[in-house]
């Protein structure tokens, strides 16, 4: 593997934890500390979820190099 495929997945992965991370932390606290509304219901949580579906995303899918386009003569 080249030194750029191996910094462009280590980004991936890098941006995929972190968004997790910082997902699941709002979904506890949003957990634990409001009482149940509509925002939270219909907006903040769906919204923390599709967010936690891109980290996913983005942790498993596979890194494709670009293909070299050759010189037809």
């Amino acid at each position: 593997m080249t030194q750029s495929l191996l910094n462009g997945l280590s980004l991936n992965r890098l941006l995929a934890l972190g968004l997790l991370s910082i997902t699941w932390t709002l979904l506890l606290w949003l957990n634990f500390s409001i009482a149940p509304n509509a925002f939270a219901h219909f907006v903040a949580i769906p919204v923390l979820f599709m967010a936690t579906g891109i980290s996913a995303l983005l942790i498993t899918s596979k890194h494709r190099p670009k293909r070299a386009i050759k010189n037809p003569s």
